[in-house]
């Protein structure tokens, strides 16, 4: 038996039921019994443990849509995208940390101060590699790809970083200059390989049909705050610890940026996909569709196409017939003859998109319903070829 189909409305209810966890999570912090001394403590601030718990609330909660998503994709993309589900994982379980530290004053302790930075070390690792599983699958090229040179930069730049001049970093934790030199691979890393993950995935962004801009922008959006997050504590560990933007934790504010961002991605990509019928204010005061013609919706199926170089050849032979008939009979005449030509061209596209797509696995019944919906096509679409196609069918 085949299962209900997923909707928006679920999906947005989902969403809205992650988001209000997560604030409650920072909001629990301040009914917690804490000790009485902790107030005084040189590294202590009363936002730090709420702001933290929100942070990794709002990681956990987009690693777990980035997990439900991937569903929408073919099998070959998925181990791409479980990586970047991972990545999130990582940086939301290590987050948790950050609470526990500051309730029991343990910002000393070296083992648990390394284990903070893992969250980036390892997401970073994670979501350049899922990105570049994602560039790879749909046949994209680029030297930003090699993980040996993102490597192979990382080390060059951990070794340019072992020159800078910096503040007494990690004597609290008992550290001397060359166990400092030595930690800082780990914050310097994360820049190379989120660098090179948001690169890729701008890259796919430029790449891919309209219908992936929202997901893939702000996939960007997220890993570029990700990005300045890691660059944040980088400089951090260059000018120090002791003053007043980490005692506020105002150093936090990019890492939850970049994780509202990354959920937004993860929303995005369980959005593809799910077709919902327009509303009626929609459709009364919404985009007029009885004007639409058959270029209009070969156009919208082509938007869903992750490659759409590929299918130049295809929407060429639109264009030769839609510039005829702009020279001979007006901008919106399409003779009968045009229209099955048309049709023609909108089945091919169909069994491309079916049979050939990279990212997605498609239903011909689910994108013919979604473009009845689109359209309105119920009422609108007897100027179209729409009626030969359901006369096929």
């Amino acid at each position: 038996m085949k299962t209900a189909a997923p909707t928006i409305v679920k999906l947005r209810i989902i969403t809205v039921v992650l988001v209000s966890l997560s604030v409650i999570a920072g909001l629990v912090w301040f009914v917690v019994p804490r000790p009485d001394k902790l107030a005084s403590t040189t590294l202590y601030s009363p936002l730090g443990a709420p702001l933290s718990l929100f942070d990794a609330a709002i990681a956990l909660s987009g690693a777990f849509l980035f997990f439900r998503a991937v569903r929408n994709f073919k099998p070959e993309l998925k181990p791409a995208y479980r990586l970047i589900a991972f990545s999130q994982l990582a940086v939301g379980l290590v987050a948790l940390l950050f609470p526990y530290i500051e309730y029991h004053n343990l910002w000393q302790d070296p083992t648990l101060t390394f284990l903070t930075y893992m969250n980036y070390f390892l997401g970073s690792i994670l979501m350049f590699l899922g990105a570049r599983k994602f560039y790879k699958t749909l046949g994209f090229k680029s030297v930003w790809a090699r993980v040996w040179v993102v490597l192979g930069l990382s080390l060059a730049a951990w070794a340019l970083h072992a020159l800078l001049p910096h503040a007494p970093v990690g004597t609290d934790q008992g550290a001397d200059e060359a166990g400092y030199d030595a930690f800082e691979l780990v914050p310097t890393l994360p820049l190379l390989f989120y660098g090179a993950a948001l690169y890729l995935v701008s890259q796919m962004r430029a790449k891919t049909g309209s219908s992936y801009q929202r997901v893939f922008t702000w996939l960007t959006i997220g890993i570029g705050l990700q990005f300045a997050a890691v660059l944040n504590t980088a400089v951090l560990e260059i000018v120090g610890y002791h003053n007043w933007y980490f005692a506020s934790r105002m150093y936090i504010i990019p890492a939850i940026l970049a994780d509202i961002g990354l959920l937004c991605a993860a929303y995005q990509f369980n959005a593809i996909g799910i077709g919902y019928k327009r509303s009626w204010v929609a459709r009364l005061f919404g985009r007029q569709t009885s004007s639409v013609t058959s270029p209009d919706i070969i156009v919208y199926l082509a938007s869903s196409v992750a490659d759409v170089s590929e299918i130049d050849p295809i929407l060429d032979k639109m264009r030769i017939i839609t510039a005829r008939a702009q020279q001979t009979e007006g901008a919106t005449a399409l003779s009968a003859r045009d229209e099955q030509e048309l049709l023609r061209i909108y089945l091919e596209l169909e069994e491309f998109l079916l049979h050939n797509d990279k990212l997605r696995a498609f239903d011909r019944e689910d994108f013919r319903r979604d473009i009845t919906d689109h359209f309105n096509l119920d009422a609108h679409g007897q100027q179209t070829f729409w009626p030969l196609l359901a006369a096929k069918a």
